[in-house]
C-alpha cells in the first residue's frame, strides 16, 4: 500500500471490479464510474454536471472524481 501527501493508504488491487465490489461493504463503497470504486465516508461533496453527470470530491483530496449518469443516483440522497 502505498501513501498518499495526506497520510491516506491507497492500493493496487488485481481483481474484476465485480469480484472486488462483492468484497466490500456496499453501505460505505459505491460504484461512480465504470473503473471507479469510493469510499463514501471520504466523500466531501458532490457537484452536480451536465448530462445527469457529478464531480466527486474526496475529503483531504484535490482531484475530483468523475461519477457516470449510470452511477449518479448515489448522490441524490447526499
Amino acid at each position: 500500500m502505498d501513501r498518499d501527501d495526506g497520510g491516506h493508504a491507497e492500493a493496487l488491487v488485481n481483481l474484476p471490479l465485480k469480484e472486488l465490489l462483492v468484497q466490500l461493504d456496499a453501505g460505505q463503497f459505491a460504484q461512480i464510474h465504470r473503473g471507479t470504486v469510493v469510499n463514501l465516508e471520504r466523500v466531501s461533496h458532490v457537484v452536480r454536471g451536465a448530462n445527469e453527470t457529478a464531480e466527486v470530491h474526496l475529503r483531504g483530496r484535490r482531484e475530483t472524481l468523475r461519477a457516470s449518469r449510470n452511477f449518479n443516483h448515489i448522490f441524490r440522497q447526499m
